[in-house]
């Protein structure tokens, strides 16, 4: 059967005989060392009926070679004596509320019943877990769990799962800590030198643990491999809570097989919210400062007074020695600011901004992928320092409103390419703040900007202009492009960043020439970067522009301007000229070919073969196959606006028919174009203006009543546009627009 104690209070308080009969006189004021002391025993329940009180104890609960012992709406104050096994604390003044030697199977508090859980307060160390098969520690509350001696913090803590010496444990099963509450606190939930199937630490709150000396989940020394999920806890709820580390991961050398994920756990109000330190391919995922549900409360990493040194840095997530730490989508502000939001980075000293980042790669730590995450008003948002990083990726970040975005101060390998830049973001509005400083190190950086052409001196600063973008705190603003899956750039694309591990403009190779990003390039054409001439920085850009009209990029956007201009003479000649290197640009020159020898010629009936062309470029992911994909498809729409009741040779009479009743004038036009469309009574549609690229850049409703009106292209780029009528029995009618 099962064993079990309810309703009893286990007292050794001294003072007062009249409770407490069994102390005598010559015990009187000494504590008992066990409330409940358990030895090969079945099936233990300890409260769960009715609660049990344990106070003023060495030993709350001590089981040792039991098989199952079940913990339910216990409490437990002032325990603070022996440590249950000699010689295997740090020190002799450490109690524990439980201890579980060698037990089977432990449960403490209930899953699916928060109000059987067990409280802890006042006390040394709360639960204590040594060599057990398997645990699950559910919705129990801590409180005041530290010792009064803060040099001694590294033995209390509240709950401890370990085995002592070489003596390493299998805990073979699946094993739970879950929906528990921590405040004041040394350290919350310490596992080490373990070996199970699988640990989940997930959706406990902790809060208050000392700024100096503590830490809220350490996971250390565990070498053999496991699974460890650590993910949805929540670290100081409210704004006068604070810690030290949130979470500590460290020293496994041996680590193959194992498999750790940090993810979705809120941290604020902590110096150090992630620290990973010789472990190797751990993931740190969708971890956030931000608490929506307080509302306006400052949320973030705490920055105390004391401004920390070099060797007390303050991190938002920190890797050490490291192999292929994945950091992905995490987001990292400071807490403690009280200005706007873009100038709240003013408010650190020079020493505090120096030490305080938002990630932080260390020595050694390789293969290192930072893709996604969002940094701001740290003193830096991303640092890397050491001289074996390589290869690190640094990918798709959003660095907002630091003293510097990016300090590379290691060796962590080329960033990028001229095809395929990095597209990082930086959001600076305050002078003297840097995109970039790079000592120490020399990679190759690739990415794109919304404001510059280039970056400027490697060892100094990545500007953009002052009056390049305006932002604000309502709705912030990015240097960044359409690049990034996750989460997707606001603004179009940008100009190429390309520089040399001397700082000047890349000598491109005839590769590089050839295959220049083409949309790139014509962003950076549309948009020039305005400059002095005569400058330094003016001749050195007149240079790098230069180099890129050598390019096929530039090739295709002036192909493009003659096709704007109906000059089919210039335009097949240019595209006789062109030599295409590879898919991309061969299938512009396709799209081209056929564009030239039907539409400019008044032809708009698809041979067969211009058809196929045309649809095996339009098939493909424009990602992959460039943008004359979207060329393609409109190209297509008007061999394809037939419904399954026509015969080929009738649509193609409507298709002509419909075709020449779309009027369009002046065509080309620059303020005002004018529109007739062929639509009949009750018949309804939706005109679109399409960019060159297929985007779409307006569109409206019609019906029979409005089939007359002018469309203002004034603020519109010169070029080619597309003006399409989708009718409600799916036809489409497309004519190009030209703006002068």
């Amino acid at each position: 059967g099962v064993n079990s104690i309810n309703g009893t209070n286990f007292d050794c308080s001294s003072g007062n005989l009249t409770p407490y009969p069994y102390l005598k006189a010559s015990f009187l004021g000494q504590k008992s060392q066990y409330g409940v002391y358990l030895e090969d025993m079945g099936t233990t329940m300890i409260g769960g009926t009715t609660s049990n009180s344990f106070n003023n104890l060495e030993m709350g609960i001590y089981a040792t070679n039991c098989n199952k012992v079940i913990t339910l709406k216990n409490s437990f104050t002032n325990i603070n004596s022996l440590c249950p096994i000699p010689n295997a604390c740090n020190s002799t003044s450490t109690g524990w509320c439980m201890f579980f030697n060698t037990v089977n199977y432990i449960l403490v508090g209930s899953e699916t019943n928060a109000s059987q859980g067990n409280i802890f307060s006042d006390s040394y160390n709360g639960i204590g877990i040594n060599n057990t098969n398997k645990f699950e520690v559910y919705n129990n509350s801590f409180n005041n769990i530290l010792s009064p001696i803060p040099s001694n913090f590294g033995i209390y803590v509240s709950i401890f799962i370990g085995n002592y010496g070489s003596n390493i444990g299998d805990l073979g099963e699946d094993n739970y800590i879950k929906n528990n509450t921590f405040t004041n606190f040394n350290r919350g939930i310490y596992y080490t030198n373990n070996f199970s199937n699988s640990l989940t630490i997930s959706q406990n709150k902790m809060s208050t643990f000392n700024e100096t000396s503590s830490s809220g989940i350490n996971v250390f020394n565990n070498t053999r491999p496991q699974t460890i999920l650590i993910e949805k806890n929540i670290f100081n709820e409210n704004t006068n809570q604070f810690g030290r580390v949130a979470i500590n991961i460290e020293n496994a050398v041996a680590t193959n097989g194992t498999n750790i994920t940090v993810k979705r756990n809120t941290i604020r109000n902590v110096r150090n919210g992630i620290r990973l330190s010789l472990y190797n391919n751990v993931k740190i995922l969708e971890n956030s400062s931000n608490y929506t549900s307080i509302g306006t409360t400052k949320a973030g990493i705490y920055f105390p007074t004391t401004a920390p040194t070099a060797t007390t840095i303050t991190t938002g997530i920190k890797l050490q020695g490291c192999n292929g730490t994945s950091v992905r989508s995490n987001s990292i502000q400071r807490t403690n600011y009280t200005s706007s939001p873009l100038n709240g980075f003013s408010e650190l000293t020079s020493t505090q901004a120096l030490y305080m980042f938002g990630i932080y790669v260390g020595e050694n730590s390789t293969n290192s992928n930072i893709i996604d995450n969002t940094t701001l008003k740290m003193g830096t948002g991303i640092y890397i320092i050491g001289n074996n990083n390589f290869p690190t990726t640094i990918r798709c970040n959003q660095m907002k409103f630091h003293p510097v975005g990016l300090h590379m101060n290691g060796f962590i390998g080329d960033q990028g390419s001229l095809t395929s830049p990095q597209d990082n973001q930086w959001s600076i509005v305050t002078p003297g703040a840097k995109g970039i400083i790079r000592n120490g190190s020399t990679p190759k950086f690739f990415t794109r900007s919304y404001s510059m052409p280039f970056m400027p001196d490697p060892n100094t600063q990545f500007n953009p202009p002052g009056t390049a973008i305006t932002i604000n705190s309502a709705t912030g603003g990015y240097n960044c492009v359409e690049g990034c899956a996750n989460p997707p750039c606001a603004l179009p694309g940008g100009l190429l960043q390309a520089i040399t591990t001397t700082g000047e403009y890349v000598l491109l190779s005839e590769q590089e020439l050839k295959t220049l990003d083409i949309e790139l390039y014509k962003s950076l054409k549309i948009t020039p970067y305005t400059y002095d001439e005569y400058s330094e920085e003016g001749e050195k850009y007149q240079e790098f522009m230069d180099s890129m009209d050598m390019t096929n990029a530039n090739k295709i956007y002036e192909l493009e301007e003659e096709l704007a201009t109906k000059d089919t003479i210039s335009a097949q000649q240019k595209l006789d000229a062109f030599e295409a290197y590879g898919d991309v640009e061969l299938n512009y020159k396709k799209v081209f070919e056929v564009y030239i020898n039907t539409w400019m010629k008044g032809k708009y009936e698809l041979e067969a073969q211009d058809s196929s062309y045309l649809r095996e470029i339009a098939n493909q992911s424009p990602r992959v196959a460039g943008n004359a994909v979207y060329m393609a498809r409109v190209m297509l729409s008007i061999d394809t606006i037939d419904t399954e009741t026509y015969s080929a040779k009738s649509m193609t009479q409507s298709n002509n028919l419909l075709f020449e009743q779309l009027k369009l004038y002046p065509n080309p036009g620059s303020e005002y174009i004018h529109y007739q469309l062929p639509i009949i009574e009750n018949e309804t549609g939706i005109v679109r203006i399409i960019d060159v690229s297929g985007k779409i850049i307006t569109e409206w409703e019609v019906n029979n009543e409005k089939t007359i009106g002018s469309v203002d292209v004034s603020k519109y780029s010169k070029g080619v546009y597309f003006f399409e009528l989708q009718l409600t029995n799916d036809k489409f009618i497309v004519k190009k627009m030209i703006v002068k």
